[in-house]
């Protein structure tokens, strides 16, 4: 499952214990520090094995998935206001690598000050030269295409907005002015899943919000759903057990 997560993009996240999420993405940048342990982790498909002292970036609209492990790890996530500059530089270029070895000590300095900054002015310049670091040791490359990441938010963005319609490919192609074929293709490298994946994984991650609040075949109907057979069947898909059992455990987000 891959779903767009838009209740990042205004707020300053911080956490320090295990964190683990399914595949997803955000306008705003994502910094995860392992303090002990090790972690499994992909970033754009790309897999990453951790170790303490590694640092990963996610820029705006990068698409990421922590593995669950043993370890303690920070994670902090970065609305883009507080970060323009970096923000401008992932429209048109990305990351050789998304890893970065904290040799020195300096960016866990820095991620520990994030936890209760003084104003938003220290948060900002925390932050900035956080990036700073990573941008000085990490080269970055254009996109293939020269709106790349302009057609990620895009796209995005209008799934976001549509996700309950019963959007399909030939509608999708036509709207971003591509044909169904080349469309497919093009998604699948953007996003790192099929539409019909990430469009059923969006459907699903949306309804956890009135999950338990109304029945099965409701939340079917709301979400884009043919049925709630198949509303159950995505579900179990997504998280490995059923919309009951989910509830029960209420297992942790990041």
């Amino acid at each position: 499952m891959t779903y767009f997560e838009t209740n990042r993009d205004k707020h300053i996240y911080y956490n320090q214990r295990d964190n683990r999420c399914a595949a997803h993405l955000h306008r705003s940048g994502e910094i995860l520090y392992i303090v002990k342990g090790e972690k499994q982790v992909w970033l754009n498909g790309t897999p990453y094995s951790l170790v303490e002292g590694d640092c990963v970036i996610s820029p705006p609209y990068c698409v990421h998935r922590y593995e669950p492990s043993t370890g303690e790890q920070i994670v902090a996530t970065v609305p883009t206001e507080y970060c323009e500059r970096f923000e401008q530089l992932c429209k048109t270029a990305r990351p050789t690598t998304h890893l970065l070895h904290d040799n020195d000590g300096a960016i866990k300095r820095l991620l520990f000050s994030l936890k209760a900054p003084p104003n938003a002015l220290f948060f900002t310049g925390a932050v900035n030269l956080l990036l700073g670091i990573f941008t000085s040791r990490v080269p970055f490359v254009a996109y293939r295409e020269e709106n790349e990441r302009e057609l990620i938010e895009r796209i995005a963005r209008y799934i976001d907005e549509n996700y309950a319609a019963p959007l399909s490919l030939a509608e999708l192609s036509k709207q971003f002015g591509y044909s169904p074929n080349y469309f497919s293709a093009l998604f699948k490298r953007l996003f790192k899943a099929s539409l019909p994946q990430y469009l059923n994984g969006i459907r699903v991650y949306k309804s956890l919000r009135d999950l338990g609040k109304k029945p099965l075949y409701a939340l079917a109907a709301e979400y884009g759903f043919n049925s709630p057979q198949q509303y159950y069947l995505h579900f179990k898909n997504a998280y490995g057990c059923s919309p009951k059992e989910f509830l029960s455990r209420k297992p942790p987000k990041t």
